[in-house]
C-alpha cells in the first residue's frame, strides 16, 4: 500500500507515522508531556471509510498504557461491514488518558484495514478530574447529505468542551457555536479523505454553561462526536480546565491510495 503523506501549514504539524504489524495498519504520534498538575491527554480521530475497507479501530495506546473512549462504538456514517460496497463513508472517536505518563511517548492507533484518510487532533490540559475526567458525552451521524450538525452542550463549572467532525470534503464548516466561550483550533482540513474539525471551548465560568454546539456547511454526510472535560475540584474547587504553560495543539494527517 502506497502511503502519501501530508501536513497542513502550520507551526508544529507533522504526518502521521505509518506500518503495517501482523496484518493491521498501525499510526503513530509522539507526544510530550511536562510535570503538570492533573494533566488529561485527549486524541480525535477521524477516518474515511472506504468502499469493501471497513477500516475500524482496534485500539489506541499511550506507551504501553491504553486509552479509553466514551463511546462503545465510533460515531460514523458507515453501514455495518461488509454493507459498505458503493460509497464512502466518515466516522470519528475521541479518546483520552488521565495522569499521562511525563516525558515523550508514542501514541499507536491500530485498525483492523487501512482507511482512505486518517487525521488526529491532540491536546494536553491540565486541572482534570483524575478519577472522572469526561462529564459527558454524545454524538451524532448522518450518511446522507447534511448541511448542519450539531448536538446540546452542558458544561460543568470551569470545565470545557471538545468536538470531532468528520465529514465528506467540501467547502469551508462555519463553527464551531460556543456561546460565549473562547475556541483553540486543534484541527481542521477540506482536503479528500481527512476532512474535519476538532476544537476546544471554554473554560466555562463558575455557574457552567449550557448551548448548541456544531457547524453547519456544503451539503454532505457527517460524523460529529464530543466531550465534555470536569475540572479538579480537590483543592478546595473552583479548578479551571487549562492548557499546560502556552498551550499544547497539534494536528497530522495521511491518507492512503484507494
Amino acid at each position: 500500500m502506497l502511503l502519501v503523506q501530508k501536513a497542513l501549514n502550520a507551526s508544529g504539524t507533522k504526518a502521521l507515522t505509518a506500518v503495517t504489524v501482523n496484518g493491521n495498519p498501525h499510526y503513530t504520534i509522539t507526544n510530550t508531556v511536562s510535570a503538570s498538575e492533573k494533566p488529561l491527554y485527549v486524541l480525535t480521530v477521524f477516518w474515511t471509510i472506504a468502499a469493501n475497507r471497513p477500516a475500524r479501530i482496534l485500539s489506541v495506546k499511550y506507551g504501553s498504557l491504553t486509552m479509553s473512549t466514551p463511546f462503545s462504538t465510533a460515531p460514523s456514517t458507515a453501514p455495518a461491514a461488509p454493507a459498505i460496497n458503493t460509497s464512502d463513508a466518515y466516522a470519528v472517536q475521541i479518546y483520552y488518558l488521565a495522569n499521562p505518563p511525563v516525558g515523550t511517548n508514542t501514541v499507536d492507533i491500530t485498525f483492523d484495514a487501512s482507511p482512505a484518510g486518517i487525521a488526529v487532533g491532540n491536546v494536553n490540559l491540565n486541572g482534570v478530574d483524575q478519577s472522572s475526567p469526561i462529564a459527558s458525552s454524545d454524538s451524532i451521524a448522518s450518511a446522507t447529505p447534511v448541511s448542519a450538525i450539531s448536538r446540546n452542550v452542558t458544561l460543568p463549572a470551569n470545565g470545557v468542551v471538545i468536538d470531532a467532525l468528520s465529514r465528506n470534503n467540501g467547502g469551508a464548516a462555519n463553527g464551531p457555536s460556543c456561546s460565549t466561550l473562547s475556541t483553540t483550533n486543534l484541527y481542521s482540513s477540506n482536503a479528500n479523505n481527512v476532512s474535519g474539525e476538532s476544537w476546544f471551548c471554554g473554560p466555562a465560568g463558575a455557574s457552567g454553561a449550557s448551548f448548541s454546539m456544531g457547524y453547519t456547511f456544503t451539503q454532505k454526510a457527517a460524523a460529529y462526536a464530543l466531550v465534555t472535560v470536569r475540572p479538579d475540584s480537590t483543592s478546595g474547587g473552583g479548578s479551571r480546565v487549562r492548557f499546560p504553560g502556552a498551550g499544547v495543539v497539534k494536528w497530522h494527517e495521511v491518507t492512503t491510495s484507494p
